[in-house]
């Protein structure tokens, strides 16, 4: 089933293009819900967060380096 809240709210994705400080990574990550394959993550520079959603199950995978 198609998640909703997408549908209704739209996406809040984060864009690279919208901030200088977002870069994107190639490579292949999984999911951490579904385990499906997801390629291509965005590095935040200033607050050190990798992140990476995941286009079957909408899950947002997010990782802080401390």
């Amino acid at each position: 089933m198609p998640n909703l809240d997408n549908f209704l709210n739209g996406s809040k994705q984060i864009k690279p293009e919208d901030n200088p400080n977002l870069i994107k990574l190639g490579g292949i990550r999984s999911c951490g819900k579904c385990d499906k394959d997801v390629i291509g993550a965005i590095w935040n520079e200033d607050t050190r967060v990798m992140m990476w959603t995941c286009h079957e199950c909408n899950y947002e995978n997010v990782f802080q380096v401390d």
